[in-house]
């Protein structure tokens, strides 16, 4: 038997079962005949981030990457030192909402998925 595994055993031999406990101690991670440090089950996790949610992917058609393009093709104005302005891609992405409404599956096409489509077909 692991060193640790037995000292783990000794700490949790020394807790009084929940059922004995007052209410006010109930919650309390400490043994009520100890003064040393608080008692952790080794085997839950502790300190853990909570889990992160993600966007959903945009997903492009044929149809939408043409319209994509046209679009920027009829902004060709709004480019600042070779690239568009963020303006330009708020209005793409605004573009893209109205004309091709998101569906359930697939993630909204923000002015940072329509940049980032623009780069990868261009």
């Amino acid at each position: 038997m692991h060193p640790w595994l037995h000292d783990v055993r000794r700490r949790l031999a020394s807790v009084p079962p929940l059922s004995i406990m007052s209410g006010s101690s109930a919650g309390s991670t400490r043994s009520l005949r100890s003064r040393g440090p608080p008692v952790v089950d080794p085997f839950v996790p502790q300190g853990l981030p909570p889990p992160r949610s993600r966007k959903k992917a945009a997903t492009w058609t044929v149809e939408e990457e043409a319209a994509l393009l046209n679009f920027l093709y009829s902004n060709l104005g709004q480019v600042a030192d070779g690239n568009f302005k963020k303006v330009t891609w708020n209005a793409a992405a605004a573009y893209m909402a109205r004309s091709f409404p998101p569906s359930e599956n697939a993630g909204d096409k923000t002015a940072e998925a329509c940049e980032r489509k623009f780069k990868m077909v261009s």
